[in-house]
């Protein structure tokens, strides 16, 4: 059966205290107390610096066999080089997640608004990524959402993020063998609580794409206000193993 795993956009929110996390729980053993209960987390905080090695060590012995870690790219490749001159900093990307080992995930580059398609700069940018790393490209910019930047990714075996973003959301594209899905939040961004139909439309595409064959990765990221992102994950996860197999 096809991997399946929901999480959510970090685990070190304030706003998960007191709701995910009981009351009186240290801060270094938030880490511990989420893979509890969730099998992978999507780690935002390395888009501003780069986690120095003990903090990964850390992070490994903090999570048990199984559990995966997707790391967002820093933002020198994706919002100051926009994808220019990938061979080095994408080779310090490598050399910095590697001591996670079999417990890295997939490499997302989240790519700035009002940066407009650049098909050139993506084409040379997916042909210095190597085969032994999965890689996800979110595109905020509308103007990348079609098929001559879909063609590229697949011929690379990227994945195009499927998220849900307002009045930014996608179309449910699929470019590789894996589906990368990251759900930011319904009105305001980043906040509220998914509906319940929602999630039932959400659990049946999961449920198409892993038919298919494909692994899933779903991360919600609507941690700000009240904190809903645990919840709804475990939510969403309670519908997709209610799917008939």
């Amino acid at each position: 059966m096809p991997l399946l795993h929901i999480g959510t956009s970090g685990w070190q929110h304030n706003t998960f205290s007191g709701r995910f996390y009981p009351d009186g729980i240290a801060q270094d053993d938030w880490l511990a107390h989420y893979a509890g209960t969730f099998d992978t987390v999507e780690v935002n905080n390395t888009f501003y610096q780069s986690p120095e090695v003990d903090t990964l060590r850390a992070w490994r012995r903090r999570t048990p066999d199984g559990f995966t870690f997707a790391i967002k790219a820093n933002q020198y490749i994706t919002h100051f080089k926009k994808l220019k001159d990938p061979t080095e900093p994408v080779e310090n990307l490598y050399r910095n997640v590697e001591p996670l080992g079999d417990a890295l995930g997939p490499l997302l580059f989240q790519c700035p608004p009002n940066w407009h398609q650049n098909l050139e700069r993506l084409h040379n940018f997916l042909g210095g990524l190597d085969n032994a790393h999965r890689h996800v490209f979110e595109f905020r910019d509308p103007t990348w959402l079609n098929e001559e930047t879909y063609d590229a990714l697949s011929a690379h075996d990227a994945a195009s993020c499927v998220y849900d973003f307002g009045d930014r959301s996608t179309h449910r594209v699929v470019t590789t063998d894996w589906v990368y899905v990251r759900l930011h939040g319904t009105g305001e961004a980043y906040h509220g609580r998914y509906a319940d139909a929602e999630l039932d439309d959400w659990a049946d595409a999961i449920a198409d794409w892993r038919a298919d064959g494909r692994d899933v990765y779903v991360y919600f990221n609507n941690t700000a206000g009240e904190g809903h992102a645990p919840h709804d994950a475990q939510r969403l996860r309670t519908r997709v193993r209610a799917q008939p197999e």
